[in-house]
């Protein structure tokens, strides 16, 4: 919940000492950190008559003039504080749009091969008559699918949202949709700014003709114990052992909020996965684990996450990326 009370700290700059948390983030619209001093001065320069307050998703936007601020805040502390003094010289714009991965070697751009991102980087530079680079929230693999992914882009010059969005809705391919296109800040960032990201893999354990490349076959018996086995993964862990060996992150801990399902079809299930983010692979090494791994070894590697274990990807196409929260 978004604090209204912000109005009442503007120009004070003891006031904002008293809410910015220790730990704060403090960037430049480059993601480059700023000094507390020019966080001091940013906002001594604010005037309570003149500043504009409005809403970000989940992020405080103030505006005076040419100067910007964000904010993001947990309570009454302040733990993100994003500020830029020069007037806009592109325009930063988000898009909302869905996809049938199966043809796509994956979300990002790679030569010579179709993806996601290279899709909407062609419409995009069809429309601004310019190479345009699109930032997507998340990277999926070959095969994966999205039903509401985000991405952001600079514009070099204003296209109002509806308009735009109508023109690519009109340009994209079959298995490619169009939900949205809006007006961010130039501090958004797709990828950075997310709060949570919720994934659906669904899974049969008959084969049919109807539903490939839509859902995943998985050889499993006991279905119980297998989603019994999934609910393991559920809090904070380490997750090293089940994620590709190389391209991750230093830091591996994450946070998985919650795993549940439901059953589609007498031989078909959904499973739901929520967490603050995911390594490359985790969901469906997480699946495969389930498939193969007893409990001990699961909860062992875990607990032991540097220790051997024999890593299964599950398939790709009963993956789906399902919402961000921002």
């Amino acid at each position: 919940m978004v604090n209204h009370s912000v109005g009442e700290w503007i120009g004070s700059v003891e006031a904002l000492k008293a809410h910015l948390a220790v730990d704060a983030w403090c960037l430049d619209p480059a993601y480059q950190s700023l000094s507390k001093e020019d966080v001091f001065k940013a906002w001594e320069m604010l005037d309570r008559e003149k500043a504009q307050i409005t809403f970000e998703f989940s992020r405080v936007f103030i505006t005076q003039d040419d100067l910007k601020i964000r904010l993001k805040l947990n309570q009454n502390k302040i733990t993100r504080f994003d500020v830029a003094w020069a007037p806009l010289s592109t325009y930063r714009q988000a898009v909302i749009y869905g996809y049938d991965g199966t043809r796509y070697y994956g979300s990002q751009v790679q030569p010579d091969q179709p993806t996601v991102q290279g899709a909407l980087e062609g419409m995009l530079n069809h429309l601004f008559q310019k190479e345009m680079t699109v930032y997507p929230a998340s990277r999926t693999d070959a095969g994966v699918h999205a039903l509401n992914a985000v991405a952001h882009f600079d514009a070099p010059f204003y296209m109002a949202p509806d308009k735009l969005c109508r023109l690519l809705q009109k340009m994209a391919p079959s298995d490619i949709v169009i939900h949205d296109v809006m007006d961010v800040s130039l501090f958004f960032h797709a990828r950075y700014d997310v709060v949570s990201k919720t994934y659906l893999y669904r899974f049969t354990t008959q084969k049919d003709v109807g539903s490939m490349h839509k859902k995943s076959h998985l050889d499993i018996e006991d279905v119980e114990a297998f989603f019994n086995r999934m609910k393991l993964f559920e809090g904070t862990h380490d997750f090293k052992a089940f994620a590709k060996s190389k391209g991750q992150p230093t830091d591996t801990v994450r946070h998985v909020q919650s795993i549940t399902w439901v059953q589609d079809a007498p031989h078909a299930w959904t499973i739901e996965i929520t967490g603050d983010g995911f390594l490359r692979h985790m969901i469906r090494m997480m699946v495969g684990a389930a498939m193969t791994l007893t409990p001990e070894a699961i909860q062992e590697s875990l607990d032991a996450p540097s220790g051997k274990v024999k890593k299964i990807l599950a398939p790709p196409e009963g993956l789906y990326l399902k919402t961000l929260v921002y």
